[in-house]
């Protein structure tokens, strides 16, 4: 009934030994036992029953036994957020003693949060995108700043922003790790017929694996392949039935992309084409306003902008 139960929960529960020197100082641990949802979320699978830390995982944060091994010593249960590196995933754990004083076996308790921490990420990256872009006046910082921001934000190889006229997209930075960066006046269809066609249509194109994706046809592949591209998110910015820019991000492998991480770019297309738009404007009315001061400055005859002002008659009675 007992294995029944822990079977049956949604958090990834185990029962370990802790091993401490002479000194009462935790060393390693023994798993004694360990559920599916264990198994699934650590990656260690069942073979780890029996065994100890340091045989399956002999890279082991060391702070983490003594974790285990303050527990187990004092009684006193824990709670926290930990990040596993190998998984690439957030839990909450909660850690008890199990038996009396003098009992050295703890139970673990792991609920599974990354989605959670994935989101509060994504605010804070986007909170903290947003007040760098507010003070820009310059396009092209814009672009820049968005694009590196979103770079180091998902750890990517490449992040661009390119401006579409005609055919032709036109790139003038991008993010670059490990490759060289992708800068210049490209040809729409130097991508692929297919690729481009979903661009122009404004569709979002996630692809985790260009070697495997059936929207691509072999010489696409070797195209994308000669470019380093093993994965990409690209989000096309269509405005009034026309395509205008394209935000995209790039890895050399291939990648499974978050929920969240697809929502990042299409954030960040959309405010970097909004913040760009801005700075237009402001620009444009700017120089109105300065052609209109110069012209009424340049006059020789005196000239002054009057308001007319009525009584109830309508007739006029000052200005």
């Amino acid at each position: 009934m007992q294995m029944q139960m822990k079977e049956s929960f949604d958090e990834g529960v185990a029962t370990v030994e802790v091993l401490f020197e002479e000194s009462d100082r935790a060393i390693d641990y023994r798993f004694l036992a360990v559920n599916r949802a264990h198994q699934v979320m650590s990656g260690l699978g069942s073979e780890v029953v029996r065994k100890r830390i340091r045989e399956v995982m002999p890279d082991v944060d060391p702070s983490v036994i003594q974790r285990l091994g303050k527990v187990a010593l004092t009684g006193e249960p824990v709670r926290f957020e930990d990040y596993i590196p190998s998984v690439n995933r957030w839990f909450e754990v909660y850690l008890s003693r199990l038996g009396p004083q003098g009992s050295r076996t703890v139970v673990s308790v792991s609920k599974d949060i990354t989605e959670r921490k994935r989101r509060e990420g994504l605010q804070t990256f986007l909170l903290t995108l947003s007040d760098a872009l507010r003070p820009l006046v310059d396009p092209q910082q814009i672009q820049v700043l968005a694009a590196d921001l979103l770079g180091e934000h998902l750890q990517v190889n490449h992040a661009l922003y390119g401006e579409v006229r005609g055919e032709q997209i036109h790139i003038s930075h991008s993010y670059a790790k490990g490759l060289a960066p992708m800068v210049g006046s490209f040809h729409a269809e130097d991508f692929g017929k297919r690729l481009m066609d979903g661009h122009r249509a404004g569709r979002l194109q996630v692809c985790a694996n260009t070697t495997s994706d059936p929207l691509f046809d072999e010489q696409e592949r070797q195209v994308l392949a000669a470019a380093h591209v093993g994965a990409y998110i690209a989000v096309p910015l269509v405005k009034e039935g026309v395509w205008v820019g394209l935000l995209s991000v790039q890895n050399i492998q291939p990648r499974d992309w978050a929920p969240t991480e697809v929502e990042a770019v299409q954030e960040v297309a959309e405010r970097t084409w909004a913040a760009v738009e801005r700075t237009r404007a402001e620009r444009a009315l700017r120089e109105s306003e300065e052609k209109y001061r110069s012209l009424f400055e340049s006059i020789d005859e005196g000239v002054c902008t009057i308001e007319v002002l009525f009584d109830e008659h309508e007739k006029a009675v000052d200005y």
